[in-house]
């Protein structure tokens, strides 16, 4: 019994860690873009605007759109809102970064933590609850990419570094078509 012990600590833990390290290598290596669903136009962003109106997607027309699913909970999706804010500040008005929220407590829930920390983003209130799913969201954060006729580009299905070079380029692609 011990030396079945033994050999479990000696051989197959150090094993398992090498695989652990080479799992997290590839994944640290992997694009975070998701490509298949290239060229559709995703469903309707249902939401308000801080005013209580409904938003109006007709106004992105003509750019390129990041749609951003978040919530002020979602401890990845806070992470990620500074380096989205620095893309959207990079790109001028070539460039929406939509943040949209699936906050339940409404807009005193994301006023409480979004005061004026980022003025390049355009956040909204998602007002249907199975806005995550109805993208194919399994959590938050989820991203869509968006071309300038609406199409998707691509997606990103969890927290990303928004200004690192993989990113950059494709963000770069999509503003200069």
């Amino acid at each position: 019994m011990r030396s079945t012990r033994t050999l479990l600590v000696r051989c197959l833990l150090p094993a398992l860690v090498l695989l652990s390290g080479v799992t997290a290598q590839a994944q640290e290596n992997a694009s975070p873009f998701i490509t298949r669903f290239h060229g559709k136009v995703p469903p309707p962003i249902q939401a308000t605007e801080r005013s209580g109106k409904p938003f109006d997607a007709g106004s992105l027309r003509g750019k390129v759109v990041i749609v951003n699913l978040w919530a002020t909970w979602c401890a990845p999706c806070r992470a990620e809102l500074p380096s989205l804010d620095r893309l959207a500040a990079a790109n001028g008005r070539d460039l929406v970064v939509l943040a949209v929220s699936n906050d339940r407590g409404g807009w005193p829930t994301i006023d409480r933590f979004w005061r004026d920390q980022y003025p390049h983003l355009h956040p909204v209130l998602a007002t249907d609850a199975q806005l995550p799913q109805k993208l194919g969201a399994l959590g938050l954060p989820y991203t869509l990419i968006l071309d300038r006729q609406g199409r998707e580009i691509a997606r990103v299905p969890r927290a990303t570094d928004w200004t690192s070079a993989k990113t950059r380029a494709l963000i770069a692609r999509a503003v200069a078509q």
